[in-house]
């Protein structure tokens, strides 16, 4: 065992912050312990952690199922806790109740409740944390109109809160969704076909950049959902490759003899026999594939060209 370590000298108090954040920016006192330290020892190390704002303190439940809270420190950088030694008690109170509000926010009037401050303080304090410090952001509610709550400006609101990719500001951003609808669109009429994945990559990617102020990337749930509501909207099909189980996306193309306001019940290929043994590809003179296909003349009862 390594010998124990009595005095607090600065190289101490930079050994523990160091151990610290190499395990996610979190000490537990059974951590420090492993460093061959002596209680005493470590309860001064984290005090003087936590007079100097150097962290914060996190009670959770043990999962060995009793009664007993698990206490963790979570490190702060350096340049944050420097800006919260200049706050008052007051103001720091408030900061540390935005703080373990997470990425769910707490509006001011929670904020007054829990820390039992006067209103103007709070506000006086959210003013100074948000505007000169830039330690705190206001993000808006899809849930309350008009409600700002407030996170740490290093962190990205719960789609709970702010509604996700396709909210903006706490609106719902219509513009956005064309925008994504668009694209989608313009790939699967330059390719015919493509993979969710083609897709995502092309919407993220550096090429596919546009002017357009509301461009932001979308996840592969985001895109899905865009996905499904040009099916359900009859602009796109999707279909799945028999010898590989991959599923494609490809544009309708509805001939101009038709009607475009059709239902899903109007579509030939949905109730065509051979459904299940269509390659959903062209030119596969082995399988029924669209280019092909004897069945939508027949179903259709018109002459019609798929391209």
């Amino acid at each position: 065992m390594a010998e124990k370590k009595t005095v607090i000298s600065t190289d101490i108090l930079q050994e523990a912050y160091k151990y610290g954040c190499k395990n996610n920016n979190e000490l537990t006192p059974e951590m420090l312990q492993s460093l061959g330290w002596d209680n005493s020892l470590i309860i001064r190390i984290l005090n003087i952690f936590t007079e100097k704002r150097l962290c914060s303190i996190k009670k959770s439940k043990l999962t060995s199922g009793n009664n007993q809270n698990k206490v963790s420190f979570i490190l702060r950088s350096e340049i944050i806790a420097s800006k919260l030694n200049k706050l008052t008690p007051d103001e720091y109170q408030v900061y540390c109740c935005i703080e373990n509000a997470g990425n769910q926010g707490i509006w001011t009037a929670d904020i007054r409740k829990v820390t039992g401050l006067q209103t103007h303080i709070v506000q006086r304090a959210v003013k100074l944390l948000c505007n000169e410090l830039n330690l705190i952001k206001p993000i808006k509610s899809i849930h309350v109109k008009n409600r700002k709550v407030y996170i740490l400006a290093s962190l990205e609101p719960s789609k709970e809160i702010a509604g996700g990719t396709f909210y903006d500001n706490g609106e719902f951003d219509m513009t956005f969704v064309d925008y994504i609808q668009d694209k989608i669109i313009a790939i699967l009429m330059n390719k015919r076909r493509a993979t969710i994945n083609e897709i995502l990559d092309f919407i993220n990617s550096e090429s596919s950049v546009d002017t357009c102020s509301s461009r932001r990337s979308i996840s592969l749930s985001d895109l899905e959902s865009v996905l499904n509501m040009l099916i359900i909207e009859s602009k796109i099909l999707c279909f799945k490759i028999n010898n590989t189980g991959e599923w494609l996306y490809m544009c309708i193309y509805w001939p101009s003899c038709l009607s475009t306001n059709i239902g899903v019940e109007d579509i030939p290929c949905l109730s065509c026999p051979v459904f299940n043994t269509c390659s959903g590809l062209f030119n596969t003179p082995s399988l029924p594939c669209p280019q092909e296909c004897k069945y939508l003349n027949f179903l259709l009862d018109k002459d019609i060209s798929l391209y």
